[in-house]
């Protein structure tokens, strides 16, 4: 049986996601501002901040500062509302250091286009059910 060796396919795992291959004990981890990237179409306000507690409790508990990226304060003249977030929420992502995204983030055109822009604009990204971002920028 053929195959590529495990070690292989981990080191280009590794290689992808620019990781090294030893992850960074817990007292030696990096603090960051991190916005977290979640569906909200169809939600209430307490919908989404209670399906973002557990997230916000995880970052914080790890040292990491969370950025609130919700958007409440909206004119009353918009067209087009949910773009009118996705550029507030661009804004905020310029300044953060890693994006968090919950479950279900790439069913959701806000979502999905906040990911987009993270990779391609080199913001370290973080999906829920994973320790540690994937494409951490090198200092």
């Amino acid at each position: 049986m053929g195959g590529i060796p495990f070690g292989r396919v981990r080191e280009a795992l590794f290689s992808i996601c620019g990781r090294k291959k030893s992850r960074p004990t817990p007292h030696k981890e990096i603090v960051m501002k991190i916005m977290i990237s979640q569906p909200m179409a169809g939600l209430s306000a307490g919908e989404i901040q209670h399906n973002r507690s557990h997230v916000v409790s995880y970052l914080e508990k790890r040292g990491h500062v969370v950025i609130d990226s919700i958007i409440s304060d909206r004119p009353d003249n918009l067209n087009n509302e949910p773009l009118y977030c996705l550029g507030r929420s661009f804004e905020l992502l310029s300044k953060m250091d890693a994006c968090f995204f919950m479950k279900g983030w790439h069913e959701t055109r806000g979502c999905w286009m906040e990911h987009e822009a993270c990779i391609r604009y080199g913001v370290p990204v973080w999906y829920e059910g994973e320790e540690e971002p994937c494409n951490i920028r090198k200092s």
